[in-house]
């Protein structure tokens, strides 16, 4: 917290705010010194609203629109149910900013992929089930959101990180809708951006990678794979990229023979790994 990062407020924070937020982190401080825990320099920032609502309250999803006036009431209902529950939620693993017709949070990235799917799994039960439970929709149709979410480092000032979520977010409802564009920044302003539909089976894979690299790769192949691949240039053959990608996860794969395990055990495991 300095000056740089809070620059969007002037005027709206003053040095009396930055130095009680310096008192208030400092017991923090000392109990993840106390655990051995360490603050993440890089944190996650969500925002979403729900798709097409102006189809949904004009009634033109709905099988028998003649009581609009209850599906209006009761959609509004669970859309409020939504927003407490998930702002509760959330706040196990971040921070709810404001929950409403439009969601914004931050999100441990620990906890990033986990809570973005239960945040689905939230949806699906108390809006998509219990309206589906009273009225009709045409064609079995699904309410749905999309989501912008940036991945960001602490230094990186905060209105640019809301301008790029509010972007992402926007960047998700183009095309098909019921997606999430995800934007990685880092420390210099670099940026990844991808986007994946929530039918896919993105939120899952992007998860198991999360926990691959934690307990059995090491990151640094990473950087290594791109400083090869922006050598190779920038026509490269699907073949050798999947090629080089597969030696520098194999390099990278840190999965230690456990006890009583045999060679052909441990490197089938090895191999079930890296594949």
């Amino acid at each position: 917290i300095n000056e740089r990062t809070l620059k969007p407020f002037a005027g709206l924070v003053s040095n009396v705010t930055i130095n009680k937020l310096h008192e208030q982190l400092k017991p923090l401080k000392i109990q993840a010194e106390e655990t051995n825990l360490k603050f993440l320099k890089y944190y996650a920032l969500i925002s979403f609203d729900g798709d097409n609502m102006g189809e949904w309250f004009s009634g033109e999803n709905l099988e028998d629109s003649g009581d609009l006036l209850g599906f209006h009431k009761m959609l509004s209902q669970q859309l409020h149910q939504f927003a407490n529950e998930a702002s509760a939620y959330l706040n196990k693993y971040g921070k709810t900013v404001f929950a409403g017709e439009d969601f914004l949070g931050f999100i441990n990235l620990l906890f990033l992929f986990e809570a973005v799917a239960d945040m689905q799994r939230l949806w699906q039960t108390i809006v998509n089930d219990e309206l589906g439970s009273k009225f009709k929709f045409k064609n079995d149709k699904q309410m749905t959101f999309s989501a912008g979410i940036v991945i960001a480092h602490y230094k990186q000032p905060l209105g640019l990180v809301l301008k790029q979520v509010r972007e992402a977010a926007t960047e998700a409802k183009k095309g098909e809708k019921n997606s999430f564009t995800l934007v990685a920044m880092n420390h210099s302003g670099n940026k990844l951006t991808c986007t994946y539909s929530f039918n896919s089976d993105a939120i899952e894979s992007l998860s198991k990678i999360k926990t691959e690299l934690e307990s059995n790769f090491s990151s640094a192949f990473i950087s290594k794979y791109n400083q090869v691949l922006a050598h190779l240039g920038n026509e490269i053959p699907e073949a050798l990229v999947a090629k080089e990608l597969k030696t520098n996860i194999s390099r990278a794969c840190k999965a230690e023979k456990q006890p009583g395990e045999s060679d052909e055990k441990f490197g089938n495991r090895k191999r079930d790994l890296i594949n």
